[in-house]
């Protein structure tokens, strides 16, 4: 049977729309163990206790950090969306198999912050690497430590190719309040992101930064 060059054409589309549906399930399926991982012997809570610690990195104010609040529904978007994108940068490293120096993806500044605290708690990373199929943990990439320093140039192609491995494993773009390459200090970002996520206007958001309740914040008062 000869097949015609139409034929072929479509065979090959069909077998790359498998091949794009295997790696999309495939790096779904890590962060779903991961996510089990998490939360299995309280782990989520645990991570989430820790990262309302350094939630002020979305903020342009430095007070004290909040507690955790889980009645709190901006706060818990947040955190439970960070938790998220954390995991998605681990299923990425693992299945490019990114384990050796120099790695080649480089997270955004707040799944970087992420990663460090989940690394502070040996015993829950541990779990999260090796329930994605890793033989043992990823070490915080040295190369990005004051003492070795690389060129801020390669660190961006190393960002770069992150952002195009993500856009072709999870078929999207990253949440820019995650992923921005600098820190961003500006509550404008936080509130647009939740109100995209929430479809709600923002005016009637509650701070999610703040200590007390009862705060809520308008745009007006929140962008200078």
């Amino acid at each position: 049977m000869n097949l015609s060059t139409e034929d072929i054409d479509h065979s090959l589309v069909d077998e790359q729309s498998c091949v794009d549906v295997d790696k999309f399930n495939s790096v779904h399926e890590l962060v779903i163990k991961g996510k089990k991982a998490l939360k299995s012997g309280g782990g989520m809570l645990a991570l989430k206790k820790k990262l309302v610690n350094e939630i002020n990195i979305f903020s342009e104010k430095h007070d004290a950090p909040p507690e955790l609040d889980l009645d709190n529904e901006y706060q818990s978007i947040i955190l439970d969306n960070w938790i998220e994108e954390l995991l998605r940068f681990l299923a990425l490293k693992t299945i490019t198999g990114d384990y050796t120096e120099p790695c080649q993806l480089l997270p955004g500044h707040g799944v970087n912050v992420g990663w460090k605290v989940l690394i502070k708690i040996p015993s829950l990373y541990s779990k999260v690497c090796l329930s994605m199929g890793n033989q043992t943990v990823f070490d915080h990439n040295p190369s990005d430590t004051v003492q070795h320093r690389v060129k801020e140039n390669h660190k961006i192609k190393r960002f770069n190719a992150t952002l195009r491995a993500y856009e072709s494993y999870f078929d999207e773009q990253p949440q820019v309040l995650y992923w921005s390459y600098h820190p961003k200090e500006k509550e404008h970002y936080v509130l647009g992101f939740l109100s995209q996520l929430c479809g709600c206007d923002t005016s009637v958001i509650s701070y999610p930064f703040t200590l007390n309740d009862d705060l809520g914040m308008s745009p007006a008062q929140i962008v200078e």
